[in-house]
């Protein structure tokens, strides 16, 4: 059964006439597209009948289009949900910087932004040392690495610099991210300024 019709209801008969609301969908369209074209279309769109997120693939044929149709809802809802999380962290008014496990940075919120003056573009792939000139020893940085290989968080002032060479004073909370064996794969730094 599909759309509450019947398999054997709807074998040899025209979709949009069964279904007139679906003309000028994004289905009809891209349908429309590969008959014409006699080129196989590929495209994803919200079902315009039934509340359902469709991956679908359609091959044109002399009379007629074979079409598959892979239901995508739960990963449709994931990235929904990736957005809203990724929207919460650009918003937040704290800066948020995740590096990897070599302290490259891969992530660098709008906040981290606005207080040390570099874009995220600019910022990317950068060793936070480097680019904020963080002063501190290499004994504090290694007490550093072995507390967060211990605690599951480390609290610190630290003193950086900012793109256009201020320093200032910045309150920060480093926690290890760890992979699903529990190995240290990065860190998500949070803080603000004092």
């Amino acid at each position: 059964e599909f759309l509450k019709h019947p398999r054997q209801d709807l074998i040899g008969q025209v979709f949009w006439e069964l279904y007139p609301k679906a003309v000028g969908n994004p289905y009809w369209v891209n349908y429309h597209k590969a008959f014409e074209t006699h080129r196989p279309v590929h495209f994803e769109a919200l079902s315009g009948l039934v509340p359902m997120w469709y991956e679908v693939h359609a091959y044109p044929r002399e009379d007629r289009l074979d079409i598959y149709l892979h239901n995508i809802n739960e990963r449709k809802q994931l990235e929904q949900d990736l957005a809203y999380q990724a929207q919460i962290l650009e918003n937040v008014h704290d800066l948020i910087v995740a590096t990897d496990s070599e302290q490259r940075i891969t992530y660098w919120n709008r906040a981290a932004e606005v207080l040390y003056g570099w874009t995220a573009e600019e910022a990317l792939g950068r060793l936070p040392s480097e680019l904020l000139g963080t002063l501190v020893t290499r004994r504090q940085r290694e007490a550093w690495t072995q507390d967060l290989q211990k605690n599951e968080r480390l609290q610190l002032e630290v003193v950086q610099r900012t793109k256009d060479g201020r320093q200032i004073i910045v309150e920060a909370v480093t926690v290890p991210w760890r992979d699903a064996s529990g190995n240290i794969v990065g860190y998500i730094n949070t803080g603000q300024e004092v």
